[in-house]
């Protein structure tokens, strides 16, 4: 993850609401990818697999392979 710290949706894009924040180097766990707002020429978000919710894949560092939800 880059920057201070990255904000936890309840859907895959900017118009859902915040459910929680990540704070900046840590990991975390995805299950799958989707499309959704565009942040900073990026559509592309994060479903975390432990249920918090989603997050932006431009400021995430993706280490593995993920799945199309």
């Amino acid at each position: 993850m880059v920057g201070e710290k990255l904000h936890i949706r309840s859907g895959p894009g900017t118009h859902y609401g915040k459910t929680g924040v990540i704070k900046h180097g840590a990991e975390v766990q995805v299950m799958c990818k989707t499309n959704g707002t565009e942040v900073a020429g990026n559509s592309l978000w994060y479903k975390l697999a432990d249920g918090r919710g989603w997050i932006a894949a431009r400021y995430a560092e993706n280490l593995n392979r993920i799945p199309t939800c």
